[in-house]
């Protein structure tokens, strides 16, 4: 979910902040939660006027697993896409 919302956060406000705190507040549950070091946006912004260009959010999570047996944790990576101005 946190990746389908930040895409539509970019797309329709072209604010790269507002998409990344879309992103973590989609995402609020997570422990340790999700910092902007794993969130991606390309283009960094939408271009001005009547567009079909996308903007694509990729998030890269590592979820840690509740003992070490299996290893410290797995890498989950979320993408959502939204044309621009949408």
């Amino acid at each position: 979910a946190a990746a389908r919302e930040g895409p539509r956060a970019m797309a329709l406000r072209n604010d790269g902040a507002q998409a990344r705190d879309a992103v973590q507040e989609a995402a609020g549950a997570l422990n340790p939660g999700v910092t902007d070091a794993q969130i991606s946006i390309s283009p960094a912004s939408c271009p001005t006027g009547t567009s079909d260009t996308n903007v694509t959010l990729t998030i890269d999570y590592p979820m840690p697993f509740l003992t070490d047996f299996f290893g410290a944790s797995i890498d989950l990576t979320g993408t959502g896409v939204m044309r621009c101005q949408g």
